[in-house]
C-alpha cells in the first residue's frame, strides 16, 4: 500500500510556522495534540479538518419547508395553523368571567368567554337585567306595540323567557321607531360619472343616463371637438346581419328629409392637440318622395379648418335604382389606385420582349432604341388581369409621341402594340397602365 507523508507536530508549533509564512497550500500538517489533520490554506495559513467524533454528533441536513409549517420535535414538517386547530383546549377554566385582555393567553380568553355565556354577563361583568332578556310572547302578526324593556330583544329578532326562545317572523314597521332608512338618507361619494350626494339621488342620475332596451339615443357633446371619448364594440352576432342586422342608425324620424348616420372623430397627428375632430361621415339618405335610396361618403372640409365643423364634405355617393340607373358619384375627387398599388418593369434586350409586373398599376421603360412608324408588340404578364378587364396603357415620358393599344388579353397577361407618329429618337420612353376590372355576365 502506498504511503503519504504528512508534517507533524503541535499546534503552537503549526501556528508559529503559519507565522513565517512557512506553510504551503494543500500540504498536510498533523496536529499532535489535538489528533487532527489541517490543510495549508497559504503560506500563513491552514484550515482545520473535523474529526470523526465532530461529524458523528451533526443533524443531516434538514430539507426546506414552507412558511406555514414548523420543525417539530420528532424531526418532522408540521401544518402549524392545523395543528393549532386541532389542539385541545387542556386547562381550560371558566372559574372568570371577565373582558378579555391584550395579555390574556387564548386559553384564557376562551376560558373568559365561555364564563361571559354562561352567566349571561355583560362587558362589565355584571348579569342582564331580567326585563332586558325576559317579554311575554308577542303575536307578531296582530301586535304593532313593543313590549317594555324588550328593544334589544327586538332589534336582535328575538324573545327570550326562561325556557323558550321566540323567532319573531314578522316585524311591523311601527314597532321600532326610526329604524327604517330613506335612500335619501344614504350618503353616497361621487366618484366616475355620479355626481350625486345620496343613493336616492345617484339612482335618478343613472335613470336619466340608461340606455333603453329598444330604442333610445346615447346623447354626448354636439360640439366639434367633444371632451369625452369612447368607444363602441358589438361582439357576436344579435341577427343574421342582413334581415336582422348587427347594429342599426335610424333618423329621428320627426321631419322629412332626415339623415341616417355615422361620424368619425379622430385626433391630429403630429401637434399636441388630442381633442377629437370630425374627420368624416357616412350617411343615407332618400331622394325625393319615396326615390332612390343614396348612400354618401364625406371626407374633410376641402381643406377649410375642421376645428367648428359639424359635417364634411360629401366625395363619393352610390344611387339606387332599377337597371342603369343605379350608379356611383365621385364629387370634386379622382378615383384611382393609391399608393402601394403600383410596381415598374425595364424591358431588357428588344422592344419585343415581355415584361412582368404584378400589381393593378405601374410603369413600364422600354428599352433604349430609335422609334419606329411599324408597330411592334410585347407581352404583359400580370396576375391582375382577367379576360373581361380593360387594361389602360398611356405614355408618361418620350420625345416621339406613340400610339397605343392593347389587344389578346387572356388570365394574368395581354399584348400591348405601339409605334411613333412620325419620330425615329433613340430613347427609353415610359408607359403607364393601370387594370380595370369587368365583367361580361
Amino acid at each position: 500500500m502506498s504511503s503519504v507523508r504528512i508534517k507533524r507536530g503541535t499546534r503552537a508549533q503549526i501556528a508559529s510556522a503559519a507565522a513565517a509564512n512557512g506553510l504551503k497550500q494543500g500540504e498536510l500538517y498533523h496536529v499532535t495534540d489535538e489528533n487532527r489533520v489541517d490543510v495549508g490554506t497559504g503560506t500563513g495559513a491552514s484550515s482545520a479538518l473535523a474529526t470523526k467524533s465532530e461529524v458523528d454528533g451533526k443533524e443531516p441536513t434538514i430539507s426546506a419547508g414552507t412558511t406555514a409549517q414548523y420543525w417539530r420535535g420528532n424531526k418532522t414538517w408540521r401544518d402549524f395553523f392545523t395543528d393549532v386547530r386541532a389542539a385541545t383546549l387542556t386547562g381550560l377554566s371558566t372559574a372568570t368571567s371577565a373582558v378579555i385582555a391584550a395579555t390574556d393567553t387564548v386559553l384564557a380568553a376562551l376560558g373568559k368567554l365561555q364564563a361571559q355565556i354562561t352567566g349571561h354577563k355583560d362587558a362589565t361583568s355584571s348579569a342582564h337585567a331580567a326585563s332586558a332578556i325576559q317579554a311575554a310572547a308577542v303575536e307578531p302578526a296582530t301586535s304593532d306595540s313593543m313590549p317594555a324593556g324588550s328593544v334589544q330583544a327586538i332589534l336582535e329578532g328575538v324573545y327570550h323567557d326562561t325556557s323558550t326562545i321566540w323567532a319573531w317572523q314578522a316585524l311591523h314597521t311601527s314597532s321600532i321607531a326610526g329604524i327604517a332608512h330613506t335612500a335619501t338618507s344614504i350618503s353616497n361619494t361621487p366618484a366616475g360619472g355620479v355626481s350625486a350626494t345620496n343613493v336616492q339621488a345617484a339612482i335618478d342620475e343613472l335613470d336619466t343616463e340608461k340606455f333603453a332596451k329598444s330604442g333610445g339615443q346615447i346623447n354626448a357633446a354636439s360640439a366639434a371637438s367633444p371632451s369625452s371619448h369612447g368607444v363602441v364594440t358589438v361582439f357576436g352576432a344579435f341577427g343574421d346581419g342582413l334581415t336582422a342586422p348587427n347594429i342599426t342608425v335610424c333618423a329621428l324620424g320627426t321631419a322629412q328629409g332626415q339623415k341616417a348616420g355615422v361620424s368619425f372623430n379622430p385626433t391630429f397627428d403630429g401637434i399636441p392637440d388630442y381633442g377629437p375632430r370630425r374627420a368624416a361621415d357616412i350617411w343615407a339618405s332618400y331622394s325625393g318622395i319615396w326615390g332612390a335610396e343614396k348612400l354618401s361618403f364625406g371626407v374633410g372640409r376641402d381643406g377649410t379648418p375642421n376645428d367648428t365643423a359639424l359635417t364634411t364634405v360629401e366625395k363619393l355617393a352610390i344611387s339606387s335604382g332599377a337597371g342603369a340607373s343605379t350608379a356611383l358619384f365621385l364629387n370634386n375627387c379622382a378615383f384611382g389606385y393609391g399608393a402601394g398599388s403600383g410596381g415598374t418593369a425595364t424591358q431588357t434586350g428588344s422592344r419585343t420582349n415581355g415584361v412582368a409586373i404584378n400589381k393593378p398599376s405601374g410603369q413600364i421603360t422600354l428599352v433604349n432604341a430609335a422609334g419606329s412608324t411599324t408597330w411592334q408588340s410585347f407581352t404583359l404578364t400580370n396576375s391582375h388581369i382577367s379576360v373581361a378587364d380593360g387594361v389602360v396603357v398611356t405614355q408618361r415620358s418620350g420625345t416621339d409621341l406613340y400610339e397605343i393599344h392593347v389587344t389578346a388579353k387572356g388570365a394574368g397577361t395581354c399584348k400591348v402594340s405601339f409605334r411613333t407618329t412620325g419620330g425615329t429618337t433613340t430613347e427609353q420612353p415610359v408607359f403607364d397602365f393601370q387594370v380595370v376590372k369587368g365583367a361580361s355576365s
